[in-house]
C-alpha cells in the first residue's frame, strides 16, 4: 500500500508540472506613470484674448522622449471636446527647461501642440519641466463648449490641458491633466473731483519782491500804501497761492473793477510810461505831467503791478518791470498743468507828481481764478 501511494504522488506532482507547461504565457502590458505637480499659468486670463501658456509637471518615470502632447479639452479625461475659441494656429513654442534641448513644435491642430525631438532626450523620473508657448487665443467661457461657468454670470470658466510624453510616437511614458481658469476682466472706475483753492495773503512791510521793497504791510483784503508826498511811491503787495488738479492748470487775473478815487473825484492812472503794458512791462518812471483825468503818459499819478511769476507771458525777467493797474482783467498768475500749491507775488507802486491833489484815493481789486480741467 505504502509504495503504491508514493507512486500516485509522484504521478500527481508530474501532472501539475506537465499542466503549468501546458498553461498559454499571460502577455506583459506596460502601464504608463503619472505627472505629478501639474499646472497651467496663463499671461492673460481674459477669454478669447491673446495669452501666453506656461505648462509646468513632473515626470513620473526615468524615459528617452521625443514626443510631448499637450491636448487641450474642456473634459480632464475622457471624450475630447475642443473648447470653442481656442486658437493656436499662431502659436510658437516659447522655451523648455528639464528635457533637454532641440525640440520643436510639429503641430497645431485639433486643439493641440505637440512638441517633438529629432534627437531623443532621456528625462529622469522626478523631473522639474516646464514648456511655455506664446500667442494662443484664449477660448470663451460657457456655450455650448465653452469653458464650463462657474456660475451663470459667465465671468469664470474652467478649461484642461492634457499632457502626455512618448517614446516614438505612440509608446505612452506619462500622462495627466491640469486645470486653467478664464476670468472676465473686471471694470474698475473712480471719478476724481475738480480741486481748486486760491489763497490771499498779506506781505509785511520790508519784504523783497520781483517789484522792489515793499514800504507798507497788507492783508489779505487791504493794500494800506499809506501816506505819501509828491514824487514819492508806496510799495505794497499780496501773494497769491493756487492749489488745483486741473489737467490744462489755470490762470489768475487781476483787475482795478473801481479805480482808486479821492472826494474830490480825481482817480488815479494806470502807469503808461513808456508805452507799457502785460505783454511789455517796462522799467517804473516816476509821473511829470499834469492830466488827471485821461491815462497816458502825461498823467500826474500812477499806479502799476508786478507779477513774480514768470510763467506769465512777457514776465520771464520781472524784476523791476511794471504794468498798469487799470479794468482790464490781466493774468498775474498761470500754469498750464496740475499745480500744488506754487506762490506768487504781486506787488503795488503808487506814485503822483505835485500835480495829483492832496486827497485820500480808494480803489477796489478784484482777482479771478479759472480753471481747466
Amino acid at each position: 500500500m505504502t509504495i503504491i501511494k508514493k507512486l500516485s504522488k509522484f504521478f500527481s506532482m508530474v501532472a501539475l508540472v506537465i499542466a503549468g507547461a501546458l498553461l498559454p504565457l499571460a502577455p506583459a502590458f506596460a502601464t504608463s506613470g503619472t505627472l505629478t505637480s501639474k499646472s497651467v499659468t496663463l499671461s492673460n486670463s481674459e477669454p478669447s484674448t491673446q495669452s501666453n501658456y506656461t505648462f509646468s509637471f513632473t515626470t513620473g518615470s526615468s524615459a528617452t522622449l521625443n514626443v510631448i502632447d499637450f491636448q487641450y479639452a474642456t473634459t480632464p479625461s475622457g471624450g475630447i471636446t475642443v473648447p470653442t475659441g481656442l486658437v493656436l494656429t499662431s502659436a510658437t513654442l516659447s522655451t523648455t527647461t528639464g528635457i533637454g534641448t532641440g525640440w520643436s513644435l510639429a503641430s497645431t491642430s485639433g486643439g493641440e501642440l505637440s512638441i517633438t525631438n529629432a534627437t531623443p532626450q532621456v528625462v529622469g523620473g522626478s523631473t522639474a519641466v516646464t514648456v511655455a508657448f506664446q500667442t494662443i487665443t484664449n477660448p470663451q467661457i460657457g456655450g455650448a463648449s465653452g469653458c464650463t461657468e462657474a456660475n451663470s454670470n459667465a465671468n469664470t470658466g474652467t478649461c484642461f490641458a492634457r499632457v502626455a510624453t512618448y517614446t516614438g510616437t505612440t509608446t505612452l511614458v506619462d500622462s495627466g491633466s491640469a486645470s486653467y481658469e478664464l476670468v472676465s476682466p473686471t471694470t474698475a472706475s473712480v471719478t476724481v473731483d475738480p480741486a481748486l483753492t486760491m489763497v490771499l495773503a498779506g506781505l509785511a512791510s520790508g519784504t523783497v519782491t520781483s517789484g522792489g521793497t515793499l514800504t507798507a504791510t497788507s492783508t489779505y483784503n487791504t493794500l494800506p500804501f499809506g501816506n505819501i508826498t509828491a514824487n514819492q511811491s508806496a510799495l505794497a503787495g499780496q501773494s497769491v497761492t493756487v492749489t488745483t488738479n486741473a489737467l490744462s492748470g489755470y490762470t489768475v487775473s487781476m483787475a482795478m473793477t473801481t479805480g482808486m478815487t479821492g472826494t474830490s473825484g480825481k482817480v488815479l492812472q494806470p502807469f503808461e510810461a513808456n508805452s507799457a503794458s502785460w505783454a511789455t512791462p517796462v522799467a517804473w518812471t516816476a509821473p511829470t505831467g499834469s492830466n488827471l483825468t485821461t491815462p497816458g503818459s502825461t498823467t500826474a499819478s500812477f499806479i502799476g503791478a508786478n507779477t513774480s511769476d514768470t510763467r506769465v507771458s512777457g514776465w520771464s525777467s520781472p524784476t523791476g518791470k511794471w504794468a498798469p493797474v487799470d479794468s482790464t482783467y490781466n493774468t498775474v498768475d498761470e500754469s498750464t498743468a496740475p499745480d500744488n500749491g506754487t506762490t506768487v507775488n504781486i506787488t503795488y507802486q503808487v506814485e503822483t507828481d505835485v500835480y495829483q491833489p492832496a486827497d485820500t484815493y480808494t480803489g477796489t481789486l478784484q482777482y479771478n481764478a479759472v480753471a481747466t480741467y
